[in-house]
This record gives C-alpha cells, structure tokens and sequence, in this order.
C-alpha cells in the first residue's frame, strides 16, 4: 500500500513540475511584451506559482508542504536556468518537459519519505 503512495506523490510531483513550467513561461510571455522583466513582474510570476501549487494540492488532495517545495525547487534549478540562459525561440515542449523533470527529481525525497515513513 505504501508503494502505491509513494508512486502517487512522485506521479504528481512530475504533474506539477509540468504545470510550474507552463504557468511560469505563460506568465513570462503575458508580461514581458515590452521586452523587459521586471522585479514585480516576476514577483506576481511567482505569486502564480504559489497559487498554482496550493490549487494543485487542493484538487489532488495532496500535502501542501510536500507541493510547494517541489513547486519553487522546480522553479529555482531547471526552468530558471533554461529560461534565463534561453534565446527566446525555444519550443513550449522543451520547458514542459524540463518541468517535468525537475518535479520528479524534487519530488523524490518525498517519495523515498512517504516509501519509509512509519517503519
């Protein structure tokens, strides 16, 4: 049973990273149509991050203190350094799928804790 569990947690882990990279990039493009990123423009970047994590831990009933971690690790280690490093013409794809691997490697640590916890 705790298999299942910890399958669940590392399956939307990967799921959120997915959603993390596509809300980040949206609200990227949406908000820098002048060409320039500004510090309150990634503050509310980021302030869609936070409500896409606790909306997604919401709808999943998942816990919120193993999704916002994976949320803003996601954020900070893969799609930060692919999205500032980026020339602009990459595809949509490639962020999601970076996304999803940021998520499923964050989320591990909660997955081997939910595989063990108990024991």
């Amino acid at each position: 049973m705790k298999i299942k569990a910890a399958i669940k947690v590392w399956l939307f882990s990967g799921l959120l990273g997915i959603l993390v990279a596509l809300t980040f990039i949206g609200g990227h493009e949406l908000l820098t149509a002048d060409r320039i990123f500004e510090l309150w423009e990634l503050g509310l970047t980021l302030g869609s991050i936070l409500v896409m994590a606790l909306l997604f831990s919401m709808v999943t009933k998942s816990k919120v203190f193993m999704m916002l971690p994976v949320a803003f690790l996601t954020m900070v280690m893969p799609m930060f350094g692919a999205l500032f490093g980026a020339s602009g013409s990459e595809p949509l794809w490639q962020f999601a799928l970076l996304g999803t691997a940021g998520g499923l490697f964050w989320g591990l640590p909660f997955t081997i804790w939910t595989l063990f916890k108990g024991r």
